[in-house]
């Protein structure tokens, strides 16, 4: 199998191959067996990661997800999930 890569095109997360021939798009894109969850799953954060950057604080899922540090998503269709941080526990009086 040859190596892939991933990119964008018109909008879309795609894996590439080296010749740049598209290997597959969205929920196409996971070649895991059992496979990852689709990008419109509920556990859909439990797909692999196939690209990560810390230092910029997101990483790419075989999914097609972004998900970044502040807990905010990226969907490959370009839906954006704005980050959802635990709210503290009020203190009981």
């Amino acid at each position: 199998m040859a190596a892939l890569t991933w990119g964008i095109r018109r909008g879309i997360v795609v894996l590439v191959s080296q010749d740049g021939n598209e290997e597959g798009r969205g929920r196409d894109m996971c070649r895991h067996r059992p496979p990852c969850p689709t990008a419109n799953a509920a556990d859909h954060t439990a797909a692999r990661v196939v690209a990560s950057h810390p230092e910029q604080g997101w990483y790419l899922l075989c999914n097609g997800v972004v998900i970044f540090d502040d807990t905010g998503e990226l969907a490959p269709d370009g839906l954006v999930t704005e980050p959802h941080r635990a709210r503290p526990l009020s203190l009981a009086a």
